[in-house]
């Protein structure tokens, strides 16, 4: 069985407001598949999202666990064009990220 979890994304749009999305991933899951889980959740094509990790941005053919990742990491992403404008318009407002035991509420 795969080591599953649920991972946070964190979504910055143009304006710099973040906003927060989990999706369940397992450590043999590329970052493409999480791409995929994060276009389902959030509308956003896989094509316009870079993710990023302490600057540096995540190769779509490496895995989760390559990168390490774990339910506490939480990633970056930006979005190559406006689109996401959507999906922060239908997000909640008290939407909380979890990164090392401390939530956040944005």
């Amino acid at each position: 069985m795969q080591n599953s979890f649920e991972l946070t994304v964190a979504l910055k749009n143009k304006e710099g407001e973040i906003k927060g999305v989990v999706v369940p991933v397992n450590q043999a899951d590329t970052i493409k598949n999480v791409k995929d889980k994060i276009e389902k959740e959030t509308g956003i094509n896989v094509e316009h999202q870079v993710i990023m990790r302490d600057s540096s941005c995540l190769n779509n053919e490496r895995t989760v666990a390559y990168y390490g990742l774990n339910k506490y990491t939480v990633l970056l992403l930006f979005c190559k064009t406006s689109e996401n404008s959507k999906f922060f318009e239908n997000f909640s407002e008290n939407t909380n990220i979890v990164n090392n035991n401390t939530t956040y509420s944005y």
